[in-house]
């Protein structure tokens, strides 16, 4: 099997561990779906770093039909989980 490493540049800690994620669930067939809220705060708080986790599970969603990514863009977690405290 052909092993496709995610935005294929150079090796860092950061891409080793995307890397390593995208092995993970791209050679997963196990129905999933998986949310991902506030990308704002993600983006914020984790920089290109955040951009770069969105992305993955953006294209690991297109090439495995398993995996359902919905990506919530609002600010305002509050108004998803109004019994969590944030």
């Amino acid at each position: 099997m052909e092993r496709r490493c995610f935005n294929g540049k150079k090796k860092s800690k950061d891409r080793d561990l995307t890397d390593t994620f995208w092995d993970c669930l791209s050679t997963n067939f196990s129905p999933k779906k998986i949310v991902i809220y506030n990308t704002v705060k993600l983006i914020e708080n984790m920089g290109s770093y955040g951009d770069l986790i969105i992305n993955l599970f953006q294209e690991v969603a297109r090439e495995n039909e398993y995996i359902e990514v919905i990506i919530q863009r609002q600010t305002d977690a509050s108004s998803q989980f109004p019994d969590k405290e944030y």
